[in-house]
């Protein structure tokens, strides 16, 4: 091994060590101990828990995922000492650990940068949403974490002819894609990017179709195996995305994903803030030393224009980050899933005058970001244009472009169309946060001056860090309410002897204990599976009830949600 090649596998390993011991720090802060689900988790728990305690692979009907080795991988870590939600975060976690390493060796093998690599990890290891969703059981965490590991592996499959990274990544993405079936769009992006590199003859496109084909095999093959076996009462599929019909399907997409099209893209633009500005004033940095040419004007005024519109938007419609639900919101981050807080919309934590503030200057920074977003994917395709007639650059010199294009393009475009019939979370974003993220250097950040490129890297650093302060504060917060929920939930059972079916504890505690396909709604009841209402638990008072106890959430955010409330039905 050459001293360069010595000193930058160093290197690496001092910025993985880095963040290794960032990511453990961090959730030590947080302290994710505690056995309670948190959003849609009790339902993959169920499926772990009745491997461990019967012996019996099953899937409950209300998971829309494929799921498949997720179960395995929450069994593996409740081995040791039983089954526990607290095993099944610390699960989350690790595979947190190795998304973030993967995203570090997918930006190494595209642009080589390692300071960039670090920036776009810190980047993602800071994200909220992300580091929110590693303390939880949720499938979102480990699938960012196993497409990342794949596309890193394909890329240095293909950009070296190494066969055993290619097809260990296409086998990571067949894994991947029995976790949550959107896998698939990569295995199709790699079909485009092996055609583009290798010619469109009829023996290379066979070879790019077989992945896909063996991933659309193993999820039909996984889900009617399930089904067939009584595993699960009904088969996942993708019909919930293709049953519009074209007439409904062109009225109501052009309404519904321009709409979603504005948050994605002023979402996308304050997460990636750190790595747009790095990689934008790299570029004027070269600008302002009379390097740059005219074609530098108009990717500018185009995205100065889009700027100024999503601006006028913002303030017409009288609106603030976060512009999605689900994960992030006004008082930090959630979802609070009680029947006043979700249902009716009462008791919610105030939106405080120093709130606003905040919020509104997360949306300036937003559209900053979204605005450096469109400069960047202009200036670059212009420049990409360029090449392409000057030198004749054929797609054999463009197929990591294809690859990542096709996969984010594919993306969206599933994600659009489901916001015809479902909600866009805003967790949904992870996955367009990293390959939006690699096509962001392509604007030209490596010929920036000195000064330049120190201004960037203290943003950046700054940015992060905030950043890592705001994910800790609001997710220990999050897991604190949850932990006073739970802690009122067991004392009603345990020493009170009320059992689950006289209690309506939420979407997580019913689901947990009373979920049931075959539930019947009641208009006065909640929709997660609520047998009786006798006992509540809310975020402060409900009419038709007394207060029997309030517990005090151990609060570090003071704009967090407000303590829990046992109530007790009056009767006349």
């Amino acid at each position: 091994m050459t001293r360069g090649k010595s000193n930058n596998l160093q290197s690496d390993r001092a910025n993985l060590a880095a963040l290794s011991l960032i990511w453990i720090a961090l959730a030590v802060l947080v302290d994710p101990i505690g056995n309670f689900p948190v959003q849609d988790d009790w339902a993959y728990a169920l499926a772990v828990r009745a491997l461990i305690d019967e012996g019996v692979y099953r899937i409950p009907d209300f998971v829309s995922t494929n799921l498949g080795p997720l179960v395995h991988w929450g069994a593996l870590f409740c081995w040791p000492f039983g089954f526990s939600f607290t095993a099944l975060r610390i699960s989350t976690l690790v595979m947190g650990l190795v998304g973030i390493g993967g995203v570090y060796f997918l930006f190494r093998e595209v642009w080589g940068d390692r300071r960039l690599a670090l920036v776009a990890a810190a980047a993602v290891l800071v994200n909220p949403i992300y580091f929110s969703l590693a303390n939880t059981f949720m499938t979102d965490v480990p699938f960012v974490a196993l497409i990342s590991v794949a596309m890193a592996l394909i890329v240095r499959g293909l950009r070296r002819e190494d066969r055993i990274a290619l097809v260990a990544g296409l086998a990571l993405c067949l894994v991947a894609v029995l976790v949550r079936q959107f896998a698939l769009v990569i295995l199709g992006a790699f079909a485009c990017a092996w055609v583009a590199r290798r010619g469109a003859r009829p023996a290379e496109i066979f070879k790019a179709l077989m992945p896909l084909a063996a991933g659309i095999a193993a999820h039909v093959g996984f889900n009617h195996w399930l089904y067939r076996s009584g595993r699960k009462g009904s088969s996942t599929g993708i019909s919930d995305i293709t049953t519009a019909g074209f007439g409904e399907f062109v009225g109501e997409f052009i309404y519904s994903s321009t709409h979603e099209l504005f948050n994605v893209i002023n979402e996308l633009g304050l997460f990636l803030l750190p790595i747009s500005v790095l990689c934008t004033v790299a570029h004027f940095g070269r600008t302002a030393q009379g390097r740059a040419s005219h074609r530098t004007r108009w990717p500018a005024l185009l995205a100065i224009a889009f700027g100024a519109a999503i601006t006028w938007l913002i303030l017409a419609d009288h609106r603030t980050m976060p512009l999605s639900g689900d994960t992030l919101h006004y008082f930090g981050i959630g979802p609070l899933m009680l029947r006043d807080t979700l249902l009716i919309g009462w008791n919610l934590p105030p939106y405080t005058q120093p709130l606003k503030d905040f919020w509104a200057a997360m949306t300036g920074f937003a559209i900053v970001g979204a605005t450096l977003i469109v400069y960047a994917f202009a200036k670059g395709g212009a420049a990409w244009l360029e090449r392409a007639r000057t030198l004749r650059e054929s797609l054999s010199r463009a197929w990591p472009f294809i690859f990542f294009a096709v996969a984010g393009l594919a993306y969206l475009a599933i994600l659009l169309l489901l916001a015809m019939r479902h909600d866009l979370f805003d967790r949904y974003l992870l996955p367009l946060v990293v390959i939006v993220a690699l096509a962001l250097p392509a604007i030209g950040m490596h010929a920036a001056a000195g000064k330049w490129r120190r201004s960037a890297y203290a943003f950046a650093c700054a940015w992060l860090l905030a950043s890592a302060c705001w994910s800790v504060i609001a997710t220990h917060d999050f897991l604190a309410w949850n932990r006073a929920r739970w802690m009122a939930l067991s004392d009603l059972m345990d020493k009170q002897g009320v059992s689950p079916r006289d209690i309506d504890g939420g979407y997580e505690f019913n689901g947990w204990f009373l979920y049931d396909p075959l539930y019947e709604l009641h208009d006065e009841k909640s929709w997660w599976w609520v047998a009786d209402d006798e006992y509540m638990i809310a975020a402060g008072p409900m009419p038709g009830y007394r207060i029997d106890r309030r517990l005090v959430v151990d609060r570090w955010w003071p704009g967090f949600a407000s303590d829990i409330f046992v109530l007790h039905r009056e009767h006349p």
